[in-house]
């Protein structure tokens, strides 16, 4: 026959029986502050604002039969400002790809507002939202520069660093491009897609 437990008669009571409750609460207190100075090592959070904006007008081409720019001719929009906004920083894509670092699309993400229609001057705003050495993230917004709402839509696309067979790596610290991310900006509110 098993032996049952029963609960005891004695109950610790005073500052002996809050010691566990407060190692437990300490633990996690140090845990959440060496997780959160990790993240801060492998995010690029920098003081210093990097944006470009690149005009595009909308082109007969990319509209539909209401005149109003399709959406998908968004995300061509996005790949030419984060393709000038690489060159900003000193690299072009060819040069990467030259190196054997790619830069595939992991996730895209685009919000929109109001819509875009043919003729208009668009400015397509885009930064460098955060990076790691393994991945990178871009932010954009799309503005009308003639309209009363200047805001059209938002959008964020998250690239992975790979090699010449897809594989995931990591960008070296003494690579020009990981250099250039560096001085690049963090802008909390530019896109938030909570």
């Amino acid at each position: 026959m098993e032996p049952k437990l029963r609960p005891s008669s004695k109950v610790a009571k005073g500052p002996v029986a809050t010691w566990p409750k407060f190692i437990g609460r300490l633990r996690r207190i140090r845990y959440t502050e060496a997780s959160e100075i990790q993240a801060r090592k492998r995010s690029l959070i920098s003081a210093q604002h990097m944006t470009l904006d690149v005009p595009i007008r909308v082109r007969y081409a990319e509209t539909d039969a209401m005149g109003v720019a399709y959406h998908g001719h968004y995300f061509t929009w996005f790949e030419v400002a984060r393709v000038e906004l690489m060159r900003a920083l000193g690299l072009r894509y060819r040069d990467l790809e030259a190196e054997g670092i790619y830069l595939p699309v992991v996730e895209c993400r685009a919000q929109f507002l109001s819509a875009a229609r043919y003729d208009a001057a668009l400015q397509i705003r885009t930064a460098l939202m955060a990076a790691t050495r393994a991945k990178i993230v871009f932010g954009y917004e799309v503005r009308d520069s003639e309209a009363s709402t200047p805001l059209l839509a938002r959008g964020q696309t998250t690239h992975a660093f790979t090699g010449r067979q897809g594989r995931a790596t990591r960008l070296p610290q003494t690579h020009p491009l990981w250099q250039g991310m560096r001085q690049a900006a963090y802008l909390p509110e530019f896109v938030s897609f909570a």
